[in-house]
This record gives structure tokens, sequence and C-alpha cells, in this order.
């Protein structure tokens, strides 16, 4: 009872001296729910990781131990990452974020690491690195296992296994670090020697130029927009809507144009630039006003008719008169 007694009054003591830690205090270590803790502080939903009792305010008996029991700070269920064993006092393996309870060994790294102890880098530059696998995707620029190599400052497409495959326009060489040495120049695999040029250049090191209405090669196997034929020395008509055809000058046609090279007016257009439409008035006439006109043509036209029988008609008559007159003036 003694014994009892004195456990009672130095707890009491304790909890005097040391108090509830701030943390702690208005059930603050208490799991957040719609009613957290009641009255006396008891704490509905468990505790926070670290924290034990009705109250949660007690922490953990060992100090690496996540979750304990409730009521029993020694029974450790969980152990902070990096940390096992029972009492969660032993150390997991450098560059092991967390291992496993019992022996310890890694069930995952920390970033920058793989392998089965989280011994390999996965390198600097390195995107995505698997844990079993390693570096599968570098930064932009590098490559190798690690990606501890650069492709160069000009190189266009750096392959993680090979390194760089193209380079810049006007570079060459492994890390694409050497220029191809002249203006017109944009692909060469020596500095003598040009495998592409500018436009309107040709030749091994791109110094001929190309006759005027040609955009490449010594044959002239491109033409400038607007140009077409054997040289490029044909233009293609003003009816072209967007350059035409390099070898016939065949195109698609603007408003007004017609025929395989626009150079003709389309049906209903006439002018210079085929730009002025025929009167299309009679095609827009109703069918009943286009009856009514070819009426009034043939009434028209009737009377016409009658006018030049009665006319011929008339000189007729008057001419046999006349004939009849001689005629009977001879006799007497």
């Amino acid at each position: 009872m003694g014994i009892c007694y004195i456990v009672m009054v130095l707890c009491l003591i304790y909890v005097q001296v040391h108090g509830i830690p701030s943390e702690c205090q208005n059930c603050g270590c208490c799991v957040p729910g719609a009613q957290t803790c009641i009255y006396n502080g008891y704490c509905n939903y468990g505790c926070l990781d670290g924290y034990r009792g009705d109250r949660c305010y007690i922490e953990c008996q060992y100090i690496n131990c996540k979750k304990c029991a409730r009521n029993d700070g020694f029974n450790c269920s969980e152990c902070k990452n990096g940390f096992y064993d029972n009492e969660c006092g032993s150390s997991c393996a450098p560059n092991c974020e967390r291992c496993q309870r019992q022996d310890g060994q890694c069930s995952s790294c920390v970033n920058g690491y793989w392998g089965k102890s989280c011994n390999n880098e996965c390198g600097y530059h390195c995107k995505t690195c698997f844990r079993w696998g390693g570096c599968t995707e570098c930064n932009t620029g590098y490559f190798g296992p690690k990606c501890e190599k650069y492709c160069g400052d000009h190189c266009a497409n750096c392959n993680k296994e090979t390194g760089c495959t193209a380079c810049e326009n006007g570079y060459y060489g492994t890390t694409c670090e050497t220029q191809c040495g002249v203006n017109y120049c944009t692909s060469c695999t020596s500095p003598t020697q040009c495998t592409s040029c500018t436009d309107g250049r040709f030749g091994s090191t791109c110094l001929y130029k190309c006759i005027d209405d040609c955009v490449h090669g010594e044959t002239c196997d491109q033409c400038l927009v607007g140009y077409y034929g054997n040289g490029c020395t044909q233009r293609c008509s003003l009816g072209c809507s967007d350059g035409c055809n390099r070898i016939d000058g065949a195109c698609t046609c603007k408003s007004g144009w017609a025929g395989d090279k626009c150079d003709t007016c389309a049906d209903k257009y006439f002018g210079d630039m085929c730009n002025e439409q025929c009167n299309t008035d009679i095609e827009n006439t109703s069918e009943s006003e286009k009856q009514t006109t070819l009426s009034a043509y043939l009434e028209c036209g009737g009377l016409v008719v009658l006018v030049i029988i009665a006319i011929l008609g008339m000189c007729w008559f008057r001419k046999r008169r006349l004939l009849l007159w001689s005629d009977e003036s001879q006799k007497g």
C-alpha cells in the first residue's frame, strides 16, 4: 500500500512538473474527427503517430517508434522510416528509406538510389529511376547508365544509350562541338564536305549560288514560289492562287480563272485579270418572266410579218394596175 501510494504521488508530481506537451493541448495529439475528444479529454479516434494514452499526450516509449499501442507504450507496431527491430533502435542501410521490421532488408530507397540494398546511384542527371532497373530516362542533353555523359551544346537529338545522333545546323562531330566552317552549310561531315546547304546555294562547301529563280541544287530541282519549268525560267500564271507545279505549272485557280494552268478566264468572266463578270440578269430572270418576255417577242414578230405582207400586197396590186392601164392604152 505504501509503495502504490508513493508511485501515485510521483506520477502526480511528474504530470504537474512536466504537464501536457504544448502540441497536445486541447486534444492537439488526437486524430481529428467529427468530435475529436469529449469533455474529459478522451480522444475518440485514437492518437497521432508517436503518442498514446486515453488523452494521447504521452509519447511512445521508443523514440523511433511511429505507432504504439494506446495502453502500452512498449508495444510498438511500426517504426519510423529508416529504423527497424522490436524497439526500432536499429538503423536501415544507408540510402534505404524503409526496411523490413524483422531483418532490416530494404523495401524502398531514398530518391537517387536503387538496388536490393539501395547502394547504387541513379545519377545526378537521371530523370526517372526504378528500384530494380536503375535509371531509365535522363535529363535533356545527357546519356549513359547513370546519365553521367553530356551530349554537347549543339546536339539536336540525344539518345540515352548511344549519345548524340544528330547535330544542330552548322555543326558536326561526336558531341557536335565543331562548326562546319562555311556560312551556307547547314550540315556536314567535315569542314570541307557539306551534306546540305541553305536555300539558294549548292556544292561541297555551299559556295555556289543557284540561278536567280532557283532555290536548291546544281540541277535546280526546286524553284522560287511563282516559277516552274527547266531552270525555273517560266512564271506561274497570274490566275494561280498559291504557286504552281515545279514541272508543268499546273495550279489551283483564283476566282474567275480556269484551265490546268489557270491561264484563261472562267465562264462568264472577262478582262485582263478575269475579274469582270458578264451580265447575268437574264440568268436570274424567273421562268414566268422568261415566258412572258417570249410571248411579247412572238406577238411583236407577228405584227411585223403582217405589216410586211400588207406592204408587199399593196405593191403587187399597184404594179398590176399599171400593167392593165398600159395594155388598154396600146389597144386604143
